[in-house]
């Protein structure tokens, strides 16, 4: 199969979901017992994802006696006979006056007695529901409308009466699900809404669908016909995180961000929180949870209040999975962006988990030196001697293995390194009782990453025993350095003051309005040392992310260190992104950011300063989510810019179709192209492969007689990373021999 988000549905004696081919989307179905394909139905056109995320539906569909209903991610709603396959009746939402999410329908329609709901819900839309006649598809009532997020709504049961619920933007919605009539309405301070679990026949859990917000329990009244609500406590001890949460006697399981979590209905107080096993998705089964993590494993956990228990795990997949599982016929029925398989489900009473000993390399001498704190008889004095003697931290052993140290008051501790894999918070390993953690692993001899620990499942922060840090790509917080033996640098970011003061360059700024993009934003424009005093032309370097590059890259540093040295003396124009530090990643947004450079920006610039005002004497550094942008402008502008180099470009094959149709279009000189990339750049990250994206799009330019320079470096993203290799790219810029 191809990608998608959608579940599996079981009934009728099949299996189906749906799923996005190269060019088509489908709804599938297979034979629940043997797997055997039963039929496929085209959808439409491929949905290709949003902002990083996967291409392909995303509603689960829904299997009512002889029929198949799903909807489809830009609003095809369709029934298909179960055996068949055929398609009884086909519509689109939107034409009932929804409007298309930005990033697709979501929604799983729902049956109940001979009503087909969907939820709509979307700006400016007509209704947040509508019902139709399940059997034809002609609508027979319109919900009240409402804004809401990416949600199904749930059928509960108030009070004796079944009823349609949605949490949405700022306010829970109930309507009678025969007629749509609304029954209640409460307003709430949930930003983007939530998902509702219920707990009892007065009782409904409120899981938010905002990072911020905290989750909340509800008790519900009536009186004739007029319903009230009581908030009984509120919590972020279980707030936003993927999928349902479950409630199982008296207890709340789901997952709060990345760690599965059970609190207590009664008070709202967390029983237990576990990092394994990993970001996923639950369902229950009898007295037992079952996960599929983001990573393509499955366990079953026991569903107690008492502790996190495992009783069994299977790696399944080896590409992300993004469903929660389905059971039938004494299986579990699971998918990936990629496959879909059946797992028997048997009777155990051991656990058949096992410590396949992640964190620990036990041929390293320091492995042998756990062994002896382990058994210590004065295991705290073994271990002050331990760390006495340390001269550094991380603990480097050889020139390909790191250890890193954790030792404080701490029942949890866990590591995010880029090495390991993208978004991967991995836990340490602990000595003993001790209050010493440690994580070890081997990487490239040269490599220079980040990384950060978090204790007792507390925001990830720097390594308190190592000094060196460098702040995140967007905040201000930041990231511990991890530098391997055989990494090296030209020291061009050393806080040492310059032997001469005087080779320091300034930095001015000054404000332009752009007709294309229509924003007015402020530039800081570096000058170096002797500019006012000499009457040189200097070339030109425009970067991106420039106030960033400023504050986090300190290439004022690097130009202050490298100039007459290294690189040609020269004018560096610092360009931010507006109105914010994720705008101009779309298209659209990043044609007018080129073109804003091009015709507008470098104009005034060479006005305003005295510039080499030709294309020898321009270059380009783009970053991450703007190189496509900045690549894209040396290419539309060929006669503007000679040279570009980027880092870490987020080079997904959409942006690659506009450079390669601007590559395309050159006649004359080409612009000189640098492409750069970590080895660890989104590691195991299948949404954003950066080093498959970079080949493909060196390839593809050298087709098209363009220079291309391809350099991967034993790195990851980042500031912290990119700004130790901007002496070597402003080098490849402007060299000091061509000066």
């Amino acid at each position: 199969m191809g990608s998608g988000y959608s579940s599996v549905s079981i009934g009728s004696g099949i299996a189906v979901t749906l799923y996005g081919g190269e060019t088509r989307d489908y709804a599938v179905a297979f034979d629940a017992l043997s797997g055997d394909k039963r039929w496929s139905y085209d959808i439409g056109e491929a949905y290709k994802g949003v902002g990083g995320s996967y291409d392909g539906p995303l509603a689960t569909p829904l299997i009512d006696g002889d029929r198949v209903y799903a909807l489809g991610p830009r609003g095809d709603l369709f029934a298909l006979n179960a055996q068949s396959g055929k398609e009884i009746f086909r519509l689109n939402i939107k034409d009932l006056g929804a409007n298309e999410p930005r990033f697709g329908f979501t929604s799983s329609p729902l049956v109940v007695g001979e009503v087909l709901i969907v939820h709509v819900g979307g700006p400016e839309a007509k209704a947040g529901l509508i019902g139709l006649d399940k059997r034809t598809g002609k609508q027979l009532w319109a919900g009240p409308a409402f804004y809401t997020t990416y949600d199904t709504g749930s059928m509960v049961r108030l009070l004796g009466k079944d009823q349609f619920a949605v949490c949405a933007d700022k306010k829970m919605v109930g309507v009678d699900p025969q007629n749509g009539q609304q029954l209640w309405e409460f307003e709430t301070d949930l930003n983007y809404g939530g998902h509702i679990t219920q707990v009892s026949d007065d009782k409904l859990y409120i899981h938010p669908s905002d990072y911020q917000a905290e989750g909340m329990l509800l008790e519900v009244s009536r009186e004739n016909d007029t319903y009230g609500f009581e908030i009984l406590w509120r919590t972020r001890e279980l707030g936003k995180g993927f999928g349902m949460v479950l409630h199982h006697k008296g207890y709340l399981y789901g997952y709060s961000g990345r760690f599965m979590t059970c609190i207590d209905v009664a008070t709202g107080s967390r029983q237990w929180k576990s990092r394994p096993p990993g970001p996923g998705f639950l369902i229950l089964l009898d007295d037992h949870l079952v996960a599929v993590t983001r990573k393509g494993s499955v366990h079953l956990i026991e569903a107690t209040h008492e502790a996190y228990r495992e009783k069994a795990s299977l790696e399944v997949f080896d590409e992300v999975a993004y469903n929660p599982a389905a059971f039938a016929h004494g299986k579990l029925y699971v998918r990936s962006m990629k496959s879909i398989a059946a797992l028997n489900v048997g009777n155990r009473k051991e656990s058949v988990i096992a410590d396949k000993g992640e964190g620990t390399l036990p041929n390293s001498r320091f492995a042998a030196t756990v062994k002896k704190l382990e058994k210590a008889t004065d295991q705290k004095a073994a271990i002050d001697k331990f760390m006495a003697k340390q001269k550094r931290f991380p603990i480097i052993e050889g020139d390909d293995t790191a250890h890193v140290i954790y030792r404080g008051p701490a029942e949890d501790a866990a590591l995010r390194a880029q090495s390991l894999g993208h978004g991967r918070e991995i836990p340490m390993r602990r000595v003993g009782d001790s209050d010493l953690f440690y994580y070890s692993f081997e990487l490239d001899p040269a490599a220079h990453i980040t990384y950060s620990i978090s204790t007792n499942f507390g925001e990830a922060t720097v390594d308190a025993l190592n000094p060196h840090s460098a702040k995140l790509m967007w905040d201000d917080e930041s990231l511990s350095i991890l530098a391997m033996p055989r990494f090296s640098d030209s020291n061009h970011l050393a806080e040492t003051s310059l032997a001469d003061p005087a080779a320091k360059g300034r930095i001015e700024e000054f404000e332009l309005e752009s007709e294309h993009t229509g924003h007015k934003r402020k530039y800081k424009v570096y000058l170096p040392a002797g500019y006012d005093t000499s009457e040189t032309r200097y070339p030109v370097v425009y970067v991106d992310y420039g106030f960033s590059a400023l504050d986090k890259g300190l290439m004022a540093r690097t130009l202050d260190r490298t100039i007459g040295k290294r690189i040609q003396p020269l004018i560096a124009v610092f360009v931010p992104p507006q109105p914010n530090l994720y705008a101009e990643r779309d298209l659209e947004s990043g044609k007018k950011f080129a073109a804003m450079l091009a015709e507008e920006l470098v104009p005034h610039v060479d006005k305003t300063y005295r510039t080499r005002a030709e294309k020898s004497g321009r270059g380009l550094i783009g970053h991450y989510g703007l190189a496509p942008a900045t690549l894209y402008a040396a290419l539309e502008y060929p006669d503007r810019f000679g040279k570009v180099a980027t880092q870490s470009g987020l080079f997904e094959q959409e942006f690659q179709d506009i450079v390669l149709t601007a590559a395309a279009k050159i006649g004359g000189d080409k612009p000189d192209i640098l492409l750069e990339w970590g080895s660890y750049d989104h590691l195991n990250d299948s949404r954003r492969d950066v080093s498959g994206w970079h080949g493909k799009l060196a390839k593809s330019l050298k087709e098209k007689g363009l220079t291309v320079q391809s350099v991967e470096t034993p790195m990851g993203v980042g500031w912290g990373n990119w700004r130790t290799r901007q002496d070597d790219l402003l080098k490849w810029l402007f060299p000091i021999e061509q000066n």
